[in-house]
């Protein structure tokens, strides 16, 4: 039977025993290890950081507020890099939620149209190209709004 770490761990672990090649790389990433260790001890009286359900609602209001904050520059036709930003964190902290159980419909949906529009209005930056503002009509989104849900 092989043990491994908890889920909590096992991505520092992974990323170190990838990553052995390099000295600079696994110096890094013990010491970054040892010191999230250090935090977690320190902090242990907070439930954001000792209590899973808590913790998955900490990270999903982040990203929700991430999220809206980024539609509604969005919507008002603001487009630059922070937006771009806002909505791909919004979309990666929707990736973490995922690794502790199903999604909720309202998840997904924004976890898709973040990430589709951070793509979206950087591709567009990029080229020189106005971005069209709100939800796009059509094949990429399904005529996303993403205040259809209660936040």
């Amino acid at each position: 039977m092989i043990r491994r770490p908890p889920r909590s761990t096992l991505f520092p672990y992974t990323t170190l025993f990838r990553s052995r090649k390099s000295k600079e790389s696994v110096a890094l990433l013990t010491a970054l290890m040892d010191w999230l260790e250090t935090q977690k001890q320190v902090l242990k009286g907070d439930e954001a950081i000792s209590n899973e359900v808590v913790a998955q609602a900490h990270i999903e209001n982040h990203a929700l507020k991430l999220f809206l904050w980024a539609d509604t520059e969005d919507r008002a036709a603001r487009f630059n890099k922070n937006v771009v930003k806002a909505f791909y964190t919004a979309g990666m902290l929707f990736d973490i939620l995922s690794t502790s159980g199903e999604l909720t419909d309202e998840v997904i949906h924004h976890r898709k149209y973040a990430k589709w529009k951070a793509a979206y209005i950087h591709n567009c930056l990029k080229n020189g190209e106005t971005p069209i503002p709100g939800p796009m009509q059509g094949d990429d989104v399904d005529s996303y709004d993403p205040y259809m849900w209660k936040v």
